[in-house]
């Protein structure tokens, strides 16, 4: 939580100066899609008609059977909190455009009420427009990179460098994504074409300049209308989305700038490794001694014999110390090493605990006492763990301590 002032992280670091604050990549991620997704009336409109076509058809078993029979498959409904949510919502809607006007239409055949009559008619407009086309194309992209970033961050040995490379690409790529305007223009206008729409952007009030005699209205008037959607939509989802990363993720290139000389010695000179020590055994003066500047240059000399000749991640080169015995050497860059590969990446961990102790007590099990509904836990958040245990060993153990053993004369 990012509470500087009086939230949580304000009172954490009162109790410890040294907690550090590392943005939930995920949930991050997330609300920069949230708010890019509020930047102008016609990014709301989307959503709010992707939203209203879930809402109509999921209202009526009847509906939804005539959704299923044109496009084949589900729509998702949007939500604030799910990760998932924006992308599993828009796909479905950007890959079924021809069937999902098909099953708007079929909808007039059923008898609906009053309040529902005016939504289809709404909705078959949008669906049947060019900024529908160029709004689902833009948003598709755009959360698909979103979202293959989401699932990385979830992995359970991903560390805030990788983390931090993530999203530095991330933001080159909505970049390009930003810049390739004429390509992602074309790609839309083949789209309708193949589905009879015609390529028009949606009027707008605007001033009525003056031309010339030779000059030709419409095509001005159009070429004018997409500079405007391009420059006050596009362009303005795409920064808010940029921007929004770029902002919230501050406190995670601080982190990763404070270790990152624990595993790129390598690439850094001798006077830069000192540097970086000394103001960080300045900071962890507590957890490492100044004899980390003298390791950090030891262990760059031995690297290419006994660590081969590339740099190491983290997390991998932690494990390599210990693999070849030689932490012994290192131990404030063992030390180091761990405090950063321990600094959470997101909560997506902690999410899934909570899911699993609502899986393992239900109804079925609602007397369940506290210890045992722990234990459980436990069990199934360390299956893999508990899938090699000797179940044979564990019921004679059980076994021999609960036995009531009666002497007979």
């Amino acid at each position: 939580m990012s509470g500087k002032y009086k939230g949580a992280q304000s009172h954490i670091l009162q109790q410890n100066p040294l907690a550090l604050f590392s943005p939930c990549g995920c949930h991050t991620l997330n609300l920069c899609g949230v708010h890019a997704a509020e930047c102008c009336a016609e990014v709301i409109n989307f959503f709010g008609i992707v939203q209203k076509l879930y809402n109509i058809f999921s209202s009526s078993p009847q509906r939804w059977e005539i959704l299923k029979t044109n496009i084949g498959s589900s729509l998702h409904s949007m939500s604030d909190t799910r990760w998932s949510a924006r992308i599993d919502s828009v796909k479905p809607f950007a890959a079924h455009i021809p069937g999902l006007r098909q099953a708007v239409n079929d909808l007039e055949s059923l008898n609906l009420t009053p309040e529902v009559q005016s939504d289809p008619k709404g909705i078959e407009s949008y669906i049947n427009s060019f900024e529908c086309i160029i709004m689902a194309s833009t948003w598709v992209k755009a959360l698909t990179l979103i979202n293959y970033r989401s699932t990385i961050l979830q992995t359970i040995e991903a560390t805030v460098d990788v983390e931090a490379e993530n999203v530095e690409s991330l933001i080159v790529e909505l970049q390009h994504l930003r810049d390739n305007w004429d390509g992602i223009l074309d790609e839309c206008r083949l789209v309708s074409r193949n589905l009879d729409i015609p390529e028009t952007f949606p009027d707008k009030r605007k001033k009525i300049r003056k031309r010339f005699f030779d000059e030709s209205g419409d095509k001005i008037v159009e070429k004018y209308k997409e500079t405007e959607f391009k420059q006050n939509v596009f362009y303005a989802l795409l920064d808010s989305l940029i921007g929004n990363m770029t902002r919230r993720f501050v406190a995670l290139k601080e982190i990763e700038n404070r270790f990152s000389f624990l595993w790129k010695y390598l690439t850094l000179e001798a006077e830069d490794l000192r540097v970086k020590s000394d103001n960080f055994c300045k900071y962890y003066d507590m957890d490492v001694s100044h004899d980390l500047i003298e390791e950090i240059l030891h262990l760059k000399a031995i690297h290419p014999v006994n660590l081969n000749q590339d740099s190491l991640p983290p997390f991998k080169l932690l494990n390599r110390l210990l693999e070849n015995k030689i932490e012994v050497l290192f131990p404030n860059i063992v030390v180091a090493l761990r405090i950063f590969c321990t600094i959470p990446v997101s909560v997506a961990q902690g999410e899934r605990s909570f899911s699993l102790l609502a899986r393992i007590k239900n109804v079925l099990r609602s007397t369940m006492c506290q210890g045992r509904l722990s234990s459980l836990g436990v069990l199934a958040l360390e299956s893999s763990l508990a899938r090699k245990l000797n179940f044979d060993e564990l019921i004679f153990y059980f076994a021999n301590q609960k036995a009531r053993k009666a002497h007979l004369k």
